[in-house]
Parts: C-alpha cells; structure tokens; sequence
C-alpha cells in the first residue's frame, strides 16, 4: 500500500483511461509476480485518492498476492473525507479557523488474520570440531559433491546441493552451553529486582534514597561475584594443568584471554607534529588534530596541465585494454581450480544467510 505516483487506466471502474509509463512498469510487475490491485476488485469502495481543488486522480495502490485476496474482506477510499487525517490552523489575515486536509485520501484495509502468540522454540545451534569432522565424513560417504556434475541449471543444482547440505549439518548440530551465574550471583540479582519494585511503590523520599544505595551496594557484590566465579575458573584450569601435565586447550586458552585482558581505550599523551617533534601537552595535540582535520577535508585545487594530459594518457590506456580484452576468448576453468580455490577461506568464519561455512565447501 503507498503512493505510486503513476496512472493505471480503466482496469479501475470509474478511472480515466489515462496510462502513464509507470502505470504500465506497475501492472507488468503485478503480473509477472503474481500480484493483485486491490483498487479494481468488488470490495473496494471508492475510487479517487488524490483531490487538488478541483482535480482529481488515482495514484495510490492497494497491492497483495493472489492468493491472499480471500482473506480481504473489505477496502475503502475516503474520497469524502471522513476519517482522512487533518490539521486545524488559524488564519493570518482573517483569523478564521481552517481545518486543513492532505491531498491524498486515507485508504484502509480489512483483513480476516489471526495472529497466534508462540513461544520462541528456536536456539541457536553450534558445530565444534568433531562434529565437522563427522559432518566431512557423512558428506564423503553420500557423494555429495557428485550434484554438481548433475544435469540441470547451475541454480537448481545449487538448491539441490544445498539442501542436503543442511540435511546432513542439521544431524551433528548441538546446542551452545550456557554461561551460568552462580547460586550466590542469582540470589543478589533476584534481591536487586525485588528492592527496584520496593523503590517504584515507595512514597517516602528518604526511603527511596536509602534503597537506592542498597541496589547501588547489591551491583557492587554481583561484579564482585563474577569477577570471583572467573577467578575460581582460572585456578581450577591452572591446578588441573598442574596434575595432567599437558598444555591448555585453544578454546580455554582465548576465553581466559578476553575476560582478563581488555581492550586498551587510553586517550594518546603524546603525538608527533609535522615537524616530527613529540607534543606532550593538551593543546599541542588538540592542535594536531585540528590540523589534521583541516588539512583532509580541503578543497583541492585545480589540476595543471601535466595532470590533465596524464589522466587522458591513462584513459586511452584503459580504453584499449577493454578492447583487447573484448576480442579476447573467455578462460576456462578447470576442477582442479576450483578446487584449489575451495580451500582457500579461512575456518571459523561467519555463515552466510543459508547457514552454509567456509568449512563445508571443503567437503
């Protein structure tokens, strides 16, 4: 639904015949899509959404798949003005109240949905290294790369291939284990939540200060406690090693790492100037900055003669080597090339919109 701004004609009763290039670009995409206008069904009423004085037309559209329109009962084009949005101003010149509309008519829309509330069931769902080592192994066993020398367009290959992808990484993905407080952390969190709804329905001032410090205390001992809970963590990792003898795990070893060591926000005491001298105080290096700034966002100036005559030489280049290029045959490449470049991604990167990794392409 929303303002067009074209013309469709008379496949609107009571519309001018009138059909703009935009109008025509509309109905092609209505039906190459499968789309609706809703304007020219029998539930609509009204026709005209736009009145200026005494003109008078319809660009704005009600648009819904086909197989939707069932569930439309009802359409209405306030062409009368009866619940179209307004405001009310005062006249400057007679002081008269003026009660001032859009141009374009309000459109509202019936329709026969029920909206069930559920539960979000869905979680999000890991693979470690030996659950890609089964998954390299069920996808060598199935031969599923054999799809790809399958008959058919690269795309429906592509779908094919993909799906049983996500058949075969659905079977070996496990749920990520939660970060859980301890007993002691939750009971204050719980206590911080009771005495903030304490805070809201106490009427006293003095009151209300005196829990606010006692939530402020309570914040303190939950920091205290996790800081507490890592610790413990980290003791625990270090006596084991101490007991087996063999090296930290990567995973323990990076998570230890981001919880002790964080990133370093200093602001610079010091930076060198133009010259190369190192300006230690405040203002010198608010002035660096500013010069910086100063000096990046300048208008350049004019090229000379030299520049101009060079950026044409590089332009002619350019030129022919599209053309050489143009006469040339297309490369073919070959499976051993993409293979190779197969293995090129790097592990452990993000997944694309289909959940599919760097690391199953490999296989």
């Amino acid at each position: 639904m929303g303002d067009m701004n074209c013309k469709v004609g008379s496949i609107i009763k009571g519309n001018r015949e009138q059909v703009t290039k935009g109008g025509k670009m509309l109905i092609n995409m209505m039906e190459s899509e499968g789309l609706h206008l809703l304007n020219m069904s029998k539930v609509c009423q009204g026709v005209w959404t736009r009145q200026e004085r005494n003109t008078k037309s319809v660009i704005d559209y009600i648009m819904t798949w086909k197989d939707d329109m069932e569930n439309i009962y009802e359409a209405s084009i306030d062409d009368k003005k009866l619940f179209t949005p307004f405001r009310i101003e005062k006249s400057k010149t007679d002081g008269k109240i003026k009660t001032i509309y859009s141009d374009h008519n309000a459109i509202t829309c019936k329709i026969k949905w029920e909206i069930i509330r559920k539960k979000c069931t869905n979680m999000k769902m890991i693979m470690t290294q030996a659950s890609y080592k089964q998954f390299a192994k069920k996808m060598s066993e199935q031969n599923v790369s054999e799809i790809w020398y399958q008959n058919g367009t690269f795309q429906e290959r592509y779908n094919q291939w993909s799906k049983k992808v996500m058949e075969i990484k659905r079977q070996y993905e496990i749920k990520p284990k939660k970060n859980a407080t301890s007993k002691k952390a939750r009971t204050l969190i719980t206590l911080k939540r009771s005495l903030k709804s304490l805070q809201k329905s106490e009427k006293n001032r003095q009151k209300k200060v005196i829990i606010k410090r006692r939530r402020n205390l309570i914040d303190r001992y939950i920091i205290e406690e996790e800081q507490n809970k890592y610790a413990r963590e980290i003791k625990a990792t270090v006596e084991n090693l101490r007991k087996v003898g063999e090296g930290v795990k990567e995973s323990t070893f990076w998570e230890f790492k981001k919880r002790l060591v964080r990133k370093n926000n200093e602001t610079p005491t010091s930076m060198y100037d133009k010259r190369g001298k190192i300006i230690d105080n405040r203002e010198g290096i608010l002035k660096i900055y500013k010069e910086f700034y100063e000096d990046l966002f300048k208008k350049e100036e004019a090229a000379s003669l030299e520049e101009i005559e060079s950026e044409k030489n590089i332009n002619e280049k350019i030129k022919k080597i599209h053309e050489i290029a143009e006469k040339q045959q297309p490369l073919e490449i070959t499976e051993e090339e993409v293979v190779n470049v197969s293995k090129m991604p790097k592990n452990k990167k993000t997944s694309d919109e289909e959940g599919c990794r760097n690391e199953m392409i490999r296989y």
